[in-house]
């Protein structure tokens, strides 16, 4: 019987069968083994990297204008947060426009929150005086800590004339 006909063909077959399995079995292995030491290597290569740049201090400053508490209580969650997470950084909220109430001691649905926050010397709020004057909010009605500016967007403007990063807090 030769390589072309019945049982030879089919031993044949096999043979080449088994011979192209381990080749491919040898291959994955070597595959494995090369790309586990690639991600070994680029992560000792990458990890101290990843590791500078979260301890980069950062300075943000969050915009709030809404009058919704859901906004109100996810600038309180972001803050809290933040400063926590980033020990060496530096934030502040400025409100204005409608936002008024998240300042007031009577009225705010975060009023413990923040009187917390703004015990942390790396957390300032800030409350625009215009909107105050134009809300009729006086310094009293305040928590304490929170302090007014001169003009909400002046203040964004200078801060982020000074490298502060932006992020206009809204609850979708």
């Amino acid at each position: 019987m030769g390589l072309g006909s019945g049982t030879g063909t089919w031993l044949w077959v096999c043979i080449r069968r088994r011979l192209i399995m381990n080749s491919f079995s040898h291959f994955q292995f070597a595959k494995k083994h090369h790309m586990k030491k690639y991600i070994v290597i680029l992560s000792l290569v990458f990890l101290p990297l990843v590791l500078l740049a979260q301890e980069k201090p950062i300075k943000l400053v969050m915009d709030v204008s809404s009058p919704d508490p859901n906004t109100h209580k996810a600038v309180a969650l972001h803050l809290g947060l933040l400063s926590k997470n980033y020990p060496d950084s530096q934030f502040e909220v400025i409100l204005y426009g409608k936002s008024y109430d998240m300042a007031i001691k009577e009225k705010s649905s975060v009023a413990k929150e923040l009187e917390k926050l703004v015990k942390n010397e790396r957390v300032s709020i800030k409350i625009c005086r215009i909107a105050m004057d134009h809300f009729k909010v006086t310094d009293a009605m305040l928590i304490p800590g929170i302090e007014p500016v001169p003009d909400a967007f002046m203040e964004i403007a200078l801060k982020q004339g000074e490298g502060w990063a932006y992020i206009k807090e809204a609850h979708h």
